[in-house]
This record gives structure tokens, sequence and C-alpha cells, in this order.
């Protein structure tokens, strides 16, 4: 991270910091055995790393000092819209946000790994995790009360039939839900064809609202390539998080 393309800033894995001035790198500090995974330059003296072990550092203009230690967390991501809004993220599906003052919990959203977050000012904010998972911030300390993502196509090595499609979620709140809809094409030339309606397990139109496995309609057996989209809904407090899916098929 850094301010300017004349002050760059990066962390590695055995405590090291480096500072690139424009011309060339440079170790400014060794804080011995610590892996960062993560920093974020505020100011040029408000710089904030996170690590292993609950790990959370701070350059304040003339020192690196341990601030938090949060014990057994690994934070992955760090990342401020301004001196008073900040927010971390961890490999244990914490997400904690910092007020100028104090860091304390936002949100745990489970067995969950986010890896890397950006902020657009202090009203939204993105979070991207393993399993493909998003997690999105809105104003008003809250979320987006639904949203969709569709997948990219997924050819399956020939005409296939498709049987179930199941998924892991996390789901906090009353009124969170998760609910997936397929469709296949055949190949052309390397890319799908024409695709078959969005279905679920009813059929056209219909969706998989069960994470535990729904079989899928035959109307979408004998082509190439697959695809999913997925509509999730919030109460605008909480938001349920897809942790992975999977579409069982034999070729």
């Amino acid at each position: 991270d850094g301010l300017s393309q004349l002050d760059v800033w990066a962390v590695a894995a055995q405590g090291e910091i480096y500072h690139y001035d424009g011309v060339s790198w440079s170790e400014v500090a060794d804080t011995g055995n610590q892996t960062w995974y993560d920093l974020a330059v505020v100011t040029a003296d408000n710089i904030w790393l996170v690590g292993n072990s609950g790990r959370v550092g701070h350059f304040n203009g003339s020192a690196w000092v341990e601030v938090e230690d949060f014990g057994n967390m690994d934070w992955r991501s760090v990342v401020f819209s301004n001196p008073d809004n900040g927010w971390m993220f961890g490999g244990n599906g914490e997400v904690y946000m910092y007020d100028g003052v104090n860091w304390s919990q936002f949100i745990d959203t489970g067995d969950q790994t986010w890896y890397g977050a950006t902020l657009i000012g202090t009203t939204d904010g993105w979070a991207v995790g393993s399993g493909g998972s998003l997690l999105r911030y809105q104003s008003g300390g809250g979320f987006a009360a639904s949203g969709n993502l569709t997948s990219s196509a997924y050819f399956m090595g020939g005409s296939a039939s498709v049987h179930i499609l199941d998924w892991n979620e996390s789901n906090p709140c009353a009124g969170c839900d998760i609910q997936f809809q397929v469709r296949t094409a055949p190949d052309n030339g390397g890319t799908p064809g024409s695709w078959t309606d969005w279905s679920g397990s009813g059929g056209s139109g219909t969706y998989f609202t069960n994470p535990t496995g729904e079989l899928i309609s035959t109307d979408l057996n004998f082509n190439d390539w697959a695809q999913y989209r997925l509509e999730l809904t919030g109460n605008g407090n909480d938001s349920p998080v897809l942790n992975g899916v999977r579409i069982y098929y034999l070729p």
C-alpha cells in the first residue's frame, strides 16, 4: 500500500517492513518472528499492520509498535477510508471495525477466511474470501438487503448429465436466505451455445433452497457447459455468507 509512486510500503513473512522511495526498496524495520499479511497506509505517520496470532501493529511517524494482540486470530486484511474508519478481516470469519480509538467486533461470519477488502469512502465496502465468497458493507451500519452473483461458465468436459446442487452457508439471521438457479448449454466451438432456462429443483423459473442438496431437473442434461447464479437476502443488519457451492455431474 502507499500514498504515491514515491511512497510505497510492503510487509513480509518474517517481520520485515519495506519502503519504496521511487527508486529502490529498502528494509526500514524488523519486528522479529512475525508474519504480517497486510498493511494500510492512512497517512505518512499513520500505518497499520495485521498478521497472524492476532497481532496488530502501528507506525506513529517515529516507531513501529504492537498495539493489539487478539490471540488466536489470523488477520488477513486491513483497510482504512480515513483515520477514524478502519476494518480488519480475519481467517476465522471475524470482521473488526476501528472508530479512531478502539477496535471492536462488527460481525463474525463463521468458518470463513477473508483475504482482501476495499472501501469506497465510509459508505460502501467489499471483502473477498475463500470459496468465492463476497461480503458487502453499506452505510447505516449494515448490509445490502439483497444481492446476486452469476458464476462463470464451467466446461464439464463434454456432454454430461447434471444431478445435484448443494452448498455451504453461514446464515446468521432470521429473514436471511440464499437460493440458486442452474442452466446448461451445448458446446459451440469452445464456448457455450444456447443456454437453457434458469432452473431450480422444480424446473424452469424455480429455485434451489436446500443447502444440503436438491436434484437438478433432467431438462438440463446432456449439455457441455454449466453455470449457476445465486440470490442473497439479508435483513440489513446481517448477511448470509456463501462458503462453497458444488454441482455434481457425470460425463
